[in-house]
């Protein structure tokens, strides 16, 4: 139980242990700092496109208002230059189908008929009375422009090799924590593989969150790992193959091959020759170990 060998692979393994269980809590703050970032980027675009909205949005007001106003300032004109038709005794609207005309009158057509009263008055008093018989043309309203916004990062080609590795090494270079960590990820990613297509935060984040390895294939290595190696067994076809020994019967060869396996190496060398020797009838501790080394001579010879 003092053995120092036996101390220190318990030391080795709870050591092991530790490393192991601080490499799943920061592989779970990682992954819980990556889903956030994930998150407030998602929440920035969104942020953004609804700021790009809002200014088109008003934008657009501003020009109605301004079309309104400009539409005003038409009417008035030709308002003016129909009175004074009538007056003269030309052909004119009457009050009423003026109004009903400049109501239905578009703010582009009813602006574009004012700035041709420079000389044009009778052509435009004639067309505002062909609209009194035809209509009003009516303009076809431009398409809304609809802004879509980002649920995520857009699916990209597959990340190569080089890539994943580049990426892996912007991790470790940028901590967890650190300002625009991610933002700083992909800069440094996409200037060391001098890409065509860059990746952007999003895609890093997205395939940081991967597992780099099978989980159930790294905790079956976990689980070996944590196993002290199996003790050397002598097996019986090498028995067969070492050199006879005539003062070794065939129950004290089987006795040494059994206390072979019950008493690993990893057992303080002088005390695991003592117990081998003392489960083997008629055998000194010498005998055992030079039996033993006689038939790892005898295998290894016959391996070569």
């Amino acid at each position: 139980a003092n053995d120092p060998r036996l101390k220190k692979f318990a030391d080795a393994r709870a050591a092991a242990k530790r490393e192991a269980k601080d490499a799943r809590q920061r592989a779970a703050r990682d992954k819980e700092l990556a889903a956030q970032a994930a998150a407030d980027a998602v929440a920035a675009e969104k942020a953004r496109a609804l700021a790009l909205k809002a200014g088109a949005d008003k934008a657009a007001k501003d020009d109605r208002v301004k079309l309104k106003k400009a539409k005003r300032r038409a009417e008035k004109q030709l308002q003016k230059v129909n009175a004074a038709a009538r007056d003269a005794g030309r052909e004119a609207l009457s009050e009423l189908d003026f109004l009903k005309i400049m109501e239905d009158l578009e703010p582009q057509l009813c602006v574009a008929l004012a700035e041709r009263l420079g000389g044009e008055e009778a052509a435009v008093l004639a067309e505002l009375a062909d609209f009194v018989v035809c209509g009003v043309p009516k303009t076809a309203e431009p398409a809304k422009k609809i802004v879509k916004l980002s649920s995520g990062p857009k699916v990209r080609a597959p990340w190569s090799e080089g890539e994943i590795k580049m990426l892996d090494k912007a991790c470790k270079r940028f901590k967890a924590g650190s300002m625009n960590r991610w933002e700083q990820v992909a800069d440094y990613l996409n200037s060391q593989m001098n890409s065509k297509n860059p990746r952007t935060h999003q895609e890093c984040i997205s395939q940081f969150q991967k597992p780099l390895v099978d989980p159930k294939e790294h905790a079956k290595k976990l689980e070996n790992a944590e196993k002290p190696p199996p003790p050397p067994v002598v097996a019986a076809a090498e028995v067969a193959a070492a050199a006879a020994a005539p003062d070794w019967s065939d129950a004290q060869q089987k006795q040494l091959e059994q206390a072979l396996r019950t008493f690993p190496s990893s057992l303080d060398k002088n005390e695991r020759w003592t117990k081998i020797a003392g489960a083997v009838n008629g055998k000194s501790k010498k005998d055992c170990v030079e039996r033993f080394k006689a038939l790892r001579a005898a295998i290894q010879k016959g391996k070569q």
